[in-house]
């Protein structure tokens, strides 16, 4: 414990907080600055829940070196008090208290797949845990009010970060239909940022509206369309708006200035005219106005907007969330044969640019 009413060794030199090494320029400061670091103790010294260890540590705490006095605290730097030699740390006994508390609640596991689990549970357990010893913190001498301030921050803090640890799985949902449809922009999306995902698969078959209202009554999807994400406690709907929060999150994928971003958001809407009429397509069957007129017309005008920089990409040498959603219009009119004869240079240059990237290489070359 910190003496409020101790002197500092030279009084008109003011005095020096013990803690944090703060100059203070008068007595009634220190005691007030002192006062606070003794409620920071207070408030947030978790106490252990009993051990075998506690009878040696009361004991030990007995002794005559439980604390240190201000005097002690104030000789110079690089002397100590007595010349009393240090004993090299040596580990003589096992952890105890809290953290062994804490190294108990969950043991690692061996493999890979099984550690990202235990990961989950032990973050789990420990929260749980420290909320429980929230309720224990002794308060004397605290405003009721001040703890019921500080009772409610870290309540939703942990709440907030339970929630974070407990979501840090992200899983994408879709139709199992090959590399069609808007869910293989969001894939290949992850896979080049190197999100680790898990990859849910629904036959598009008589099961599929079974399986829509069950991931309805989920939450995972308010109109049982697809494809859907769940990321970082999130349920997300909507193949673009998906691209544009990863993009967002991750600070990377949409550019640098409003102009890039203003770009890849009007290329990205031009994308999605083309992909209404290319679903329309595949329902109704082949139809000559589709392949024919407006296919072309799509690649003509995208072919434009990529020749407006240097570089292979939408933004030049940088890659974006837009770029995903072309390759990928290209990749499905290329497997329903309704891709123009003639693609503008810009978008042939895109393609081997994108099909070269060193984390979508092997994935591609699967076909």
């Amino acid at each position: 414990m910190i003496d409020l009413n101790a002197r500092p060794m030279n009084e008109k030199e003011g005095s020096i907080c013990p803690l944090c090494q703060e100059n203070l320029s008068s007595m009634k400061d220190y005691q007030r600055h002192v006062g606070r670091h003794q409620e920071q103790l207070a408030l947030f010294a978790l106490p252990s829940l009993p051990t075998d260890d506690d009878a040696q540590i009361d004991e030990n705490a007995s002794g005559p070196h439980t604390y240190a006095s201000l005097e002690d605290l104030n000789v110079p730097y690089g002397q100590t008090k007595e010349e009393t030699p240090l004993e090299p740390l040596v580990a003589t006994k096992p952890v105890s208290g809290p953290m062994k508390e804490l190294e108990d609640l969950s043991p690692p596991s061996k493999t890979k797949k099984g550690a990202r689990k235990d990961s989950r549970k032990l973050s789990e357990d420990i929260i749980n845990h420290v909320l429980l010893k929230l309720d224990a913190i002794d308060t004397a001498g605290i405003p009721e009010f001040t703890i019921k301030q500080l009772r409610s921050f870290l309540h939703t803090r942990h709440l907030e970060t339970s929630n974070r640890i407990m979501s840090d799985s992200v899983v994408y949902h879709y139709l199992a239909i090959g590399k069609l449809g808007r869910g293989e922009p969001i894939k290949l999306f992850m896979k080049d940022a190197v999100i680790d995902f898990e990859e849910r698969l629904y036959a598009r078959d008589d099961t599929w509206p079974e399986t829509k209202e069950k991931l309805i009554k989920q939450g995972i999807t308010r109109n049982g369309q697809v494809p859907c994400l769940e990321y970082k406690g999130h349920a997300m709907t909507g193949h673009v708006p998906i691209l544009r929060y990863l993009s967002r999150d991750l600070g990377r994928y949409e550019g640098q200035s409003n102009e890039d971003k203003y770009l890849t958001d009007l290329v990205s809407d031009i994308y999605v005219d083309w992909r209404a009429q290319w679903v329309r397509n595949l329902k109704e069957g082949p139809r000559a106005e589709y392949k024919d007129t407006a296919a072309p017309q799509y690649y003509d005008l995208i072919g434009k907007y990529y020749t407006d920089r240097e570089g292979p990409f939408l933004l030049g040498d940088e890659i974006s969330y837009t770029d995903f959603l072309v390759y990928v219009s290209i990749d499905n009119d290329t497997r329903t044969k309704t891709i123009p004869e003639n693609l503008p240079e810009s978008l042939i240059k895109f393609k081997a640019a994108f099909e070269a990237r060193p984390k979508l290489v092997e994935y591609i070359k699967q076909g």
